[in-house]
């Protein structure tokens, strides 16, 4: 339903995200859309400013705030993360390991989780007690340890049970593989990403 008093809408438009001058919004229960100022979003609703965390519609010439809600999805997920390309066109995205602060990249080559050792042991994992093997990067062959992430939470989701491999050498940053893609639905929309939890 509609926020901060804008019930009255013939559209049900849920405000997901704000990125910028543009808002990330769901329309009737649709997928999250990223819309300009200026935008129409349904029939006789236009995008008219963007807040810090709301929106301003134009409801058949009244306009109408809207504060930051929840994607309205059945399995009770939390809205959708938004990340931006940065210059070289890699997405980055802040959250936590084990309860610690962990910086991550996007890859969608890439099987599974992949950790440096220093952070593995930074999040408390006895990495050496995993799985070991060995696998090839852009420097050659390292060491590995297959293990198992507690818990990881990027924006409102929190994921428990997660494997992951720990490069000894060669592995600068975090790697967020398809056993973590696979938990979302993921779009493209221009330097954007949007990752919306199944």
């Amino acid at each position: 339903m509609l926020l901060a008093g804008a019930n009255a809408c013939a559209a049900d438009i849920n405000l997901v995200g704000v990125i910028r001058d543009r808002a990330l919004l769901t329309v009737d229960g649709g997928e999250p859309t990223s819309y300009a100022i200026g935008s129409t979003i349904a029939p006789g609703s236009r995008l008219l400013a963007v807040h810090n965390d709301g929106a301003t519609i134009t409801e058949h010439g009244k306009p109408v705030t809207i504060a930051m809600g929840r994607y309205p999805a059945s399995n009770g997920a939390s809205r959708p993360l938004v990340l931006r390309a940065d210059s070289s066109g890699q997405f980055y995205t802040n959250g936590s390991i084990n309860g610690m602060s962990a910086r991550m990249l996007i890859d969608t080559g890439a099987n599974i989780i992949a950790l440096p050792a220093a952070d593995a042991s930074r999040f408390g994992i006895d990495y050496r007690k995993g799985r070991p093997g060995t696998a090839s990067t852009a420097n050659g062959v390292t060491n590995v340890f297959r293990v198992h992430i507690e818990r990881m939470r990027i924006g409102e989701t929190e994921l428990r049970d997660l494997e992951a491999m720990v490069h000894e050498s060669g592995l600068p940053v975090i790697l967020l593989g398809s056993n973590f893609l696979d938990r979302y639905s993921m779009r493209r929309e221009l330097q954007e990403m949007i990752l919306t939890p199944r």
